[in-house]
């Protein structure tokens, strides 16, 4: 025979004290993440760090296109004056001029006595009346001769004279002259005459005066001078 027990409840009574914690049980599973939070506000800069090490030269890069040419600058104060150079070498000595269109190429004279006895038209041309040698230089040269001689003679006469030359040694002749004359007064004649005698390029020439009497004649002293004067034409 079965005997059932019922249990009648009393009221509930007062709480116990807490038991002592017991050891804390096995972590559970981790939840589901949780949905993400509003973003905070940023925080303040940090300090920069320190500057790192320089990397390599990297390769040039290629030329670019020149610019446009800029506006011409404002003119600066003149600098102060250098120092004096030193003096150049002298340069190489140039050619030789043409020869000018005219003006005086040359000056020849004489000056001087003679005494020689005169067969009766015959010329002579005493050595101390006659010029230094000149060489004509120029295409177009003339030469201007001007003398003058004067004889005293043992008895009248007449006194002849004209201007000669002797081109290149070849002998005296009138070129350009003509004798000029005069009768002895006293036994005395001067004579002056000139003339004009053209020139050869190259050529040498001596001038001198001529002279000669109508009639023999015994001279006493003679006296001759004159000037040659050579015109570039």
């Amino acid at each position: 025979m079965s005997f059932a027990l019922l249990a009648c409840e009393g009221p509930l009574g007062p709480d116990g004290e807490d038991g002592q914690q017991g050891e804390q049980g096995a972590p559970g599973m981790d939840g589901a993440q949780g949905a993400d939070g509003e973003k905070g506000e940023n925080g303040d800069m940090g300090a920069q760090g320190d500057q790192g090490v320089q990397g390599p030269q990297g390769d040039q890069g290629a030329q670019g296109d020149q610019g446009a040419q800029g506006d011409q600058g404002a003119q600066g104060d003149q600098g102060a004056q250098g120092p004096q150079g030193d003096e150049g070498a002298q340069g190489a000595q140039g050619d030789a001029g043409a020869q000018g269109a005219s003006g005086i190429g040359g000056v020849r004279s004489f000056e001087g006595d003679w005494t020689q006895n005169l067969a009766a038209d015959t010329d002579i041309v005493p050595t101390t009346c006659t010029t230094p040698s000149f060489t004509a230089n120029g295409p177009n040269q003339t030469a201007i001769v001007s003398i003058q001689v004067s004889a005293s003679l043992a008895a009248d006469n007449y006194l002849f004279s004209a201007p000669v030359s002797n081109r290149n040694g070849a002998g005296f002749n009138f070129t350009g002259a003509n004798y000029a004359f005069t009768g002895t007064s006293n036994d005395t004649g001067h004579v002056t005459v000139s003339g004009v005698v053209p020139l050869a390029q190259g050529s040498s020439y001596v001038f001198g005066a001529a002279i000669k009497t109508q009639d023999a004649a015994t001279v006493l002293s003679g006296n001759c001078h004159g000037t040659v004067t050579i015109v570039n034409l």
